[in-house]
């Protein structure tokens, strides 16, 4: 993990729990929530452009997610501004019993986390094994490292997906183009 420059630590409350770091996890998360209404809740509160990576896991079966979200944001005041406007919150347009838990996820970075699902559809892949429906993928919000992109070579071409967002409120139009890895 890159530590902060000067400039940006500055900016940063004394008391920031998530210490610079980027990536947060996400628990609480309604069972119901696809990963579409979540991106709905984050970009209507500003958050909008701020993150490139998005994952919500699923159970398998459709029985809904699993309680928590990974998220990636651009920038650690990003990522801090996020964790100081839904930390102990509830989503404004669902009804969760329980507040919101943001913390900072073990996988940091935009890198870590396409190479970890990389690899994850590579063994998927080699090993034979199902692979879930896009509405289940993992979410990137910008082109994979050029390494990375290599190793997808002996992938099937269905495993992996450039897709436009389904909703206006995902991201807009002119951003760059996502890319869905089916896991």
């Amino acid at each position: 993990v890159a530590t902060l420059p000067a400039d940006v630590a500055a900016v940063l409350p004394s008391t920031s729990s998530l210490e610079g770091k980027t990536t947060v996890m996400v628990r609480n998360v309604p069972a119901k929530f696809l990963q579409q209404k979540l991106m709905r809740e984050i970009n209507a509160a500003g958050f909008l452009g701020k993150y490139d990576f998005l994952y919500l896991p699923m159970h398998p079966g459709g029985r809904g997610n699993r309680g928590f979200a990974f998220i990636n944001f651009t920038t650690a005041e990003a990522a801090e501004a996020f964790k100081i406007a839904f930390c102990g919150n509830r989503f404004r347009h669902f009804n969760n019993s329980q507040p919101l838990a943001i913390v900072p996820a073990d996988l940091q970075g935009f890198e870590e986390n396409a190479a970890h699902y990389v690899g994850v559809l590579k063994s998927a892949s080699v090993g034979g094994r199902r692979v879930p429906p896009a509405s289940h993928a993992p979410l990137f919000f910008r082109p994979l490292p050029p390494h990375l992109d290599y190793d997808m070579e002996g992938c099937h071409s269905s495993e992996f997906q450039h897709q436009q967002p389904e909703h206006d409120a995902a991201c807009p139009q002119d951003q760059i183009q996502q890319l869905t890895m089916l896991l």
